[in-house]
């Protein structure tokens, strides 16, 4: 691997998988946002590991150390993305999970930084990464970043192993102008970064639903508002929340899932009471259900 080369000490390696091309002029925004020189210590690999494939692995750390007699050991090392710098193996297995993450403690013990790995969310559920469980439990930290609808992105604490959570931040995209003409069009090239904007409350930001879980939120807030409407004017000295049998029923009836077998609608829905209970979204006491 070759690598960009900087004379300032405590570098920080980035292992890139893609986005070559656009890569100097992220970098070049950075800089020119954040007043920092572009002599900052950050090295970029000119092409993708292969962590699951020992020759590819020993490839990067070799390089990384010979940086290291050169510049001094690193204080980072990035992963970006999981996908691209997998190897020969499927993100879903739990053996090809546990030996990408072997590959790198090897490398972190060796060089005594930490490493940050870039990875995506799920497909259909969102509000989890991809692939096995056993990345999550190797984490120390996980954060996830959204893009809100008005055009923000919020960063938050998915899981802080030994620490509290810390609040969510809200960062703002901002165009910056880099000062390099476009050889092709003839105009100023420009690039994005992420400005912050403000920090939130220490509550965790709640994933964006969908499918059966949105359409079982949807009930039960229906529900609840047709009970409210019914008891308006009137003492109610029973239990709060709707039962679990109305709602069930009312998902049914809203179609919580294509298929017309029973026991498929009972799955569906037996899972999305879960989801939403884990995820904070609804309370429950005895049979009865709210929203949170």
């Amino acid at each position: 691997m070759a690598w960009q080369r900087s004379e300032n000490p405590w570098p920080c390696v980035l292992i890139a998988g893609e986005g070559f091309r656009g890569l100097p002029a992220r970098l070049k925004a950075w800089c020119l946002a954040n007043g920092a020189p572009e002599t900052i210590p950050f090295f970029v690999s000119n092409r993708p590991a292969q962590f699951l494939d020992a020759t590819s692995a020993l490839q990067v750390r070799q390089a990384v150390e010979k940086m290291v007699e050169e510049h001094g050991r690193p204080k980072q090392l990035i992963v970006d993305t999981l996908s691209r710098c997998f190897g020969p193996g499927d993100e879903n297995s739990t053996t090809d999970m546990a030996a990408f993450v072997n590959a790198l403690d090897d490398i972190r013990l060796s060089l005594g930084c930490s490493i940050l790995v870039v990875h995506h969310s799920g497909l259909s559920d969102k509000s989890r990464s991809r692939g096995s469980s056993v990345l999550k439990g190797a984490l120390d930290f996980e954060y996830m970043l959204e893009k809100n609808s008005d055009g923000m992105r919020t960063l938050h604490c998915k899981k802080a192993k030994d620490h509290e959570e810390p609040a969510s931040i809200v960062f703002k995209p901002e165009t910056v102008c880099l000062g390099w003409v476009d050889q092709e069009t003839g105009e100023e090239m420009t690039s994005c970064v992420l400005c912050k904007e403000r920090t939130t409350t220490n509550q965790r930001t709640r994933p964006r639903l969908t499918g059966a879980n949105k359409v079982a939120l949807e009930v039960l807030s229906k529900l609840l508002e047709e009970k409210a409407e019914q008891s308006k004017g009137k003492i109610n000295l029973g239990p709060a929340g709707a039962h679990i049998d109305d709602w069930r029923d009312a998902a049914y009836s809203a179609s919580i899932t294509t298929s017309s077998d029973l026991g498929a609608k009972r799955k569906a829905f037996g899972r999305a009471v879960s989801a939403l209970t884990e995820k904070g979204f609804v309370g429950t006491e005895n049979d009865y259900y709210w929203l949170i």
